[in-house]
């Protein structure tokens, strides 16, 4: 969805909805939309990995931890985020989310018993 050609090279139509495109993510990836669920997936998350280590495959363990450690990531750029962030500050944080996000996806679903009742998060990381 993101991979879009950003060098100018497209229409003019293709170039007005990039910035409707980057509002649209803008939005989704707000602290207000997001950070809820993604706190209470971090802080279930640790509880449901010890429970479930011992059955889980070492691939699979790792991309649990490694989502897990994305996750953390995630709600750390919001717990940052201030109302007096300047612009540069908001853009670099949404560049860095949005990356953070994508890198989550390539994860895969998280495990459903955490996610199960999360259905915005569920839906969000199908997005990229």
């Amino acid at each position: 969805m993101m991979d879009m050609n950003l060098d100018g090279g497209g229409s003019e139509g293709e170039l007005d909805f990039l910035p409707l495109m980057q509002g649209m993510m803008e939005n989704l990836l707000s602290k207000e939309v997001l950070y809820p669920a993604l706190k209470d997936l971090q802080d279930k998350y640790p509880t449901w990995l010890e429970e479930k280590r011992s059955s889980l495959g070492a691939e699979e363990l790792g991309r649990y931890e490694r989502q897990l450690s994305l996750v953390s990531e995630v709600c750390s750029e919001y717990e940052a985020e201030r109302s007096s962030d300047s612009d540069e500050i908001k853009k670099k944080r949404f560049e860095k989310l949005l990356g953070l996000m994508q890198k989550m996806q390539e994860c895969g679903q998280p495990p459903s018993e955490l996610v199960g009742e999360m259905v915005r998060l569920h839906f969000f990381f199908g997005m990229f």
